[in-house]
């Protein structure tokens, strides 16, 4: 009779094992039945999951290209940066040039407008100085000048370290 019994007791078990499966069956319908509840509420949904995808697609593209723009932008703020610091050392020198000749200018009409001999404008009266210089002339005329100043200044190839062709100073 044991046998029996432990018969009917897995038997037992066993329906209780069946009524748990359809319970664990009913439940999963009951929960996928309202999934799709939930899915056709929400009318086209897999047009707006490609719509959403298709966004996303764009905005990387857009992304690609923002990135292309700086890059190009960048390029360009350093060629302008450049051209301004060009422009700039250019535009310093222009005002330097014009400062020398005007000083140029000045000593030249300083030296020139007071020394120069007014009946004849092609010589010079000379000062102190220019006497110094001229071996005591009161008048020297712009040619002579040369002629003068030579013996005071020495020929290139007389001196020690003239040039010739194929050699440099340092």
């Amino acid at each position: 009779m044991m046998a029996c019994g432990a018969v009917a007791n897995i038997v037992k078990s066993s329906l209780g094992l069946v009524g748990l499966d359809k319970a664990i069956k009913q439940k999963q319908q009951s929960l996928s039945l309202e999934a799709h509840d939930c899915a056709n509420a929400i009318p086209d949904l897999s047009n707006m999951i490609k719509a959403v995808q298709g966004l996303v697609a764009q905005c990387e593209d857009l992304k690609l290209k923002c990135y292309e723009e700086m890059d190009k932008r960048k390029k360009l703020y350093n060629i302008v940066q450049e051209t301004k610091v060009y422009l700039h050392s250019v535009g310093k020198l222009q005002p330097h040039c014009n400062k020398v000749y005007k000083r140029f200018a000045m000593r030249k009409n300083k030296f020139m407008g007071s020394n120069k001999n007014q009946a004849k404008k092609t010589d010079i009266n000379c000062d102190a100085t220019l006497k110094s210089l001229f071996g005591g002339r009161d008048k020297v005329g712009m040619l002579e000048i040369s002629k003068l100043l030579s013996p005071d200044f020495p020929k290139i190839s007389k001196l020690p370290w003239s040039m010739e062709p194929g050699m440099s100073l340092w």
